[in-house]
């Protein structure tokens, strides 16, 4: 398909009646993985803030920056400093401490997430 090999099955499985009350179902027997739908830019933009209001976000060209509240929003989890509930990516990187700290102060005054605009 598109220049690339895949493998499926030609028929809907079927299992004997036998182990009907044992297998929910079957997961998957193909191999048409999803794609992600995400974009990396390199374009830069920048994220304003004033103690007390939420912090505005100006994206050229229709780019889209989420803070930790509109993922709350998104996937209706609860955010809070406990870490439960709290969507991470996990990478390797050599971070900068203060940039975490400056986040934390925009994202999470007095403990409330605040949405970007």
């Amino acid at each position: 398909m598109n220049g690339e090999e895949h493998w499926a099955n030609a028929n809907d499985p079927q299992l004997p009646a036998a182990l009907g009350s044992v297998v929910a179902g079957v997961a998957t027997l193909h191999n048409f993985l999803k794609k992600p739908q995400i974009h990396i830019s390199d374009q830069q933009f920048t994220a304003t803030y004033r103690a007390g209001a939420q912090p505005q976000v100006t994206a050229p060209g229709g780019l889209h920056a989420l803070s930790p509240a509109d993922f709350a929003v998104i996937y209706n989890v609860q955010l809070g400093f406990t870490g439960a509930g709290v969507i991470g990516i996990v990478a390797r990187s050599n971070i900068q401490v203060q940039d975490v700290i400056d986040f934390r102060k925009v994202f999470f005054v007095l403990g409330a997430p605040h949405r970007s605009s």
